[in-house]
């Protein structure tokens, strides 16, 4: 175990949900963008497309961890 600014890094082998969770900001940031295109990028509707975003993601991540 390594102490790296403040956080606790851990070498070696990972829970494979652990990689999931770690890539859930740039789904969501992707899940987003794809609602906003679908909009053609209205304005005014960005925190909507984000917590909606979340929401999927973070139930399908859920789901997963489930299995």
């Amino acid at each position: 175990m390594a102490v790296c600014k403040n956080a606790l890094v851990f070498y070696g082998p990972r829970d494979p949900l652990d990689r999931l969770w770690g890539e859930r900001e740039r789904w969501i940031q992707e899940v987003a963008y794809y609602k906003a295109s679908k909009r053609h990028f209205a304005p005014g509707h960005e925190l909507d497309d984000w917590l909606e975003a979340e929401r999927e993601v973070n139930e399908a991540l859920m789901r997963s961890s489930e299995e």
